[in-house]
């Protein structure tokens, strides 16, 4: 689609969009002319759980994940899906972590994360993948 092949033009998503990714989530849902996403969320939960009189049993399970995002939650994932594409990765050194701070801003560090041991075994293991695709290219 051509909304996704806009990610990355900036470090900041445009409120153009995040538009067009709520636009996108009516044409994933069936529902290209809706202009809400609240309603796009009710509609949904009516359909998914027979809901007929605006009511729920109380003894009813509802799963939220199977309805489409709020769109707080999607701009978030907007957002967080913007970055790592923005972001040059060949600038990131082999065998760093990095984790997400308020604001959607990599902070790159080398402990702290995940046990020294793992990071030796992943380090380990993206060398030698580099050095087999490095010899499948000769």
């Amino acid at each position: 689609m051509r909304t996704f092949s806009k990610f990355g033009d900036g470090q900041e998503c445009s409120d153009d969009l995040l538009l067009e990714v709520e636009n996108s989530v009516y044409y994933m849902y069936g529902k290209p002319n809706y202009s809400d996403v609240y309603k796009l969320r009710f509609d949904a939960l009516c359909k998914r759980y027979e809901i007929t009189c605006n009511t729920l049993n109380s003894c009813d399970t509802i799963d939220l994940g199977l309805l489409p995002p709020c769109i707080a939650t999607l701009n978030m994932h907007t957002r967080r899906a913007n970055y790592p594409t923005y972001m040059p990765m060949k600038d990131i050194p082999a065998c760093m972590m990095f984790k997400i701070v308020p604001g959607i801003e990599y902070v790159l560090i080398d402990s702290g994360i995940v046990p020294s041991e793992l990071v030796d075994i992943l380090c380990t293991k993206l060398q030698e993948d580099k050095t087999n695709q490095n010899e499948d290219v000769k």
